[in-house]
């Protein structure tokens, strides 16, 4: 994996029976990326209904078999319709996954902001923390299990290796 490191096992701790979003530190109207998927995957209308709401990262998703079975399916099929429509930019499921999570498609499932649970993803992080271990925390001083884009910080990513 070119930009993930675990520092702890993310499902120690972890209810499986919802499925865990995780949101990136902005809204889908600050995400240039995301709001451009969106909006020409599904029309400004749509990004406009969703846009104020925080950009949801498609690069880490944690449940159950069962419900994240659901999801890829549910994923499958959006972008199926869609795909014939997009051009430019690829990548564009962040934005189908957005459509999806904040237009409820998945009923059973959580949004963690970034910080504050398993996982922390770092692509536009405003403030990384680290513990005398040089193990990167969440606001509450825990570990964060797993750190997602660490290699956007060349730093981060020499302590990584050392591991």
């Amino acid at each position: 994996m070119r930009d993930v490191i675990f520092q702890a096992d993310p499902f120690e701790n972890l209810q499986v029976e919802v499925l865990k979003f995780y949101s990136e530190n902005y809204s889908i109207k600050e995400s240039f990326y995301t709001s451009y998927w969106i909006r020409n995957a599904f029309g400004k209308n749509k990004l406009a209904n969703i846009e104020n709401n925080r950009s949801i990262c498609s690069g880490t998703t944690i449940g159950s078999v069962e419900l994240i079975l659901d999801y890829l399916e549910k994923m499958i099929f959006k972008q199926a319709e869609i795909t014939s429509g997009i051009t430019g930019l690829g990548g564009f499921d962040q934005g189908v996954h957005n459509f999806l999570i904040y237009n409820n498609f998945f009923q059973n499932s959580l949004i963690t902001n970034n910080g504050y649970g398993e996982v922390i993803t770092l692509g536009e992080a405003l403030n990384i923390k680290l513990n005398n271990h040089e193990e990167l925390i969440n606001e509450d001083l825990s570990i964060v299990p797993v750190v997602h884009q660490f290699d956007r910080f060349p730093d981060l990513k020499i302590i990584a290796m050392r591991d």
